[in-house]
């Protein structure tokens, strides 16, 4: 179950989740890919990388709350942890390679499989959370065979 918080935006009320890391774990990215990797297992993870003043981000939210609820993700268990990188902007730019919020984040076993940043659909969020995931059970499939190919 996702901890979420209260935040009014332009007179709009959104429910916002919010990260539980240690102010430690937010210095690199590693490390926070790490703790979100131990903490979730071997889960796929969303990092959700947005500020408190950006309106967007409360548009976004839903969008992919709803995507990664929905019947096509659900089954895959994937996880949201939300990040606020107003504090540290340069762990947005680490992350996901840009300086504009709303940025989310697609990772699978430690690894960075898919980037995005702007609105999207909730389809969208489903097709691009689902290539993620192609691509990291491709990435395993390699990984397997690839000793054999030596």
């Amino acid at each position: 179950m996702l901890r979420r918080s209260f935040i009014a935006l332009a007179s709009t009320a959104f429910l916002m989740p919010q990260t539980g890391f240690t102010e430690e774990a937010m210095q690199t990215p590693e490390a926070l890919i790490s703790g979100l990797t131990g903490k979730h297992g071997t889960n796929p993870v969303l990092l959700y990388l947005h500020t408190p003043d950006c309106g967007y981000c409360g548009i976004v939210w839903p969008a992919i709350e709803t995507a990664v609820q929905g019947d096509k993700l659900k089954k895959q268990n994937w996880q949201i942890e939300s990040v606020d990188v107003s504090q540290n902007p340069e762990l947005l730019q680490a992350l996901a390679k840009t300086k504009d919020v709303p940025a989310c984040v697609a990772v699978i076993n430690g690894k960075t499989y898919a980037i995005v940043t702007g609105l999207q659909s909730g389809n969208e969020w489903e097709n691009l959370l689902a290539r993620a995931m192609e691509a990291a059970n491709l990435q395993r499939r390699i990984d397997a065979i690839s000793p054999t190919l030596n």
